[in-house]
C-alpha cells in the first residue's frame, strides 16, 4: 500500500505497475479516513481528469476500480485532491498472470491451494542457423498433484495446449519438437 496526502485542493499524485500477459481481476483500491481524494485509472498512459478508464465518483476516500479482464502491460493511476485530505492508502491487486522464465533456470519453492496455479513466459530464441529445437519443461518434486500445460505462441488452458502432463504426482514433462522461436507459455495447476 502507498500511503498518500494532499494539503491542498487540486493536489496530484501518480504512480503506475506492470500488469503481466493473462492476469485477472485487477483492482485498485484506495481508502483513508478524511477529506476527498478521487481516483483515475488509466491504461497505456498516465490519467486525467478528462481521460481516464475508471473513475468512480464517489465522495470520501473509499474508491475502488476493478477491471475482469486487463490488458497487459503498464497501468497508472493518479490521485486527485478535489478537497484536501490525509493518510489515504491505494492499493493495486491482480490473480494470476504469465511472468518471465529463464531457460535453464530451476525455479523452487511452487506452492499454492487446490485450483490455484502460476503461470511463465519463456522467450525461445532463433537459432542462428535458422533450424528448429526441441523444447522441454519439467516439473519436479514436492507434494500433491500439479498439472503441467504447455502451448506455443497463446495461453494455455484445459482444452488448448501444445502438451500436458496428468500425473498422479508433481513428476510431469513436456516436450514440443520443431521449435523455431517465438513465446512459450507454461501454465503449472
Amino acid at each position: 500500500a502507498v500511503v498518500l496526502s494532499g494539503a491542498t485542493s487540486g493536489a496530484k499524485e501518480y504512480g503506475w505497475a506492470e500488469i503481466p500477459e493473462g492476469a485477472t481481476n485487477l483492482r485498485f483500491t484506495m481508502s483513508g479516513t478524511t477529506g476527498d481524494p478521487d481516483l483515475y485509472i488509466r491504461q497505456g498512459n498516465y490519467p486525467t481528469t478528462g481521460l481516464y478508464d475508471c473513475r468512480p465518483y464517489r465522495s470520501g476516500a473509499n474508491e475502488e476500480c476493478v477491471f475482469p479482464a486487463p490488458t497487459a502491460g503498464k497501468w497508472y493511476a493518479m490521485v486527485n485532491a478535489y478537497t484536501a485530505y490525509t493518510n489515504a492508502s491505494l492499493v493495486m491487486k491482480f490473480d494470476g498472470g504469465f511472468f518471465p522464465l529463464e531457460p535453464n533456470v530451476v525455479v523452487s519453492g511452487l506452492s499454492g491451494p487446490a485450483n490455484g496455479s502460476h503461470g511463465y513466459i519463456v522467450q525461445v530464441p532463433a537459432r542462428p542457423n535458422g533450424k528448429p529445437r526441441s523444447v522441454t519443461v519439467q516439473l519436479l518434486g514436492g507434494t500433491g498433484n500439479a498439472d503441467l500445460y504447455v502451448r506455443m505462441g497463446a495461453i494455455p488452458n484445459h482444452y488448448e495446449y501444445d502438451c500436458r502432463g496428468m500425473k498422479e504426482t508433481n513428476a510431469e514433462k513436456c516436450v514440443i519438437p520443431q521449435v523455431t522461436s517465438g513465446k512459450l507459455y507454461v501454465w503449472v495447476v
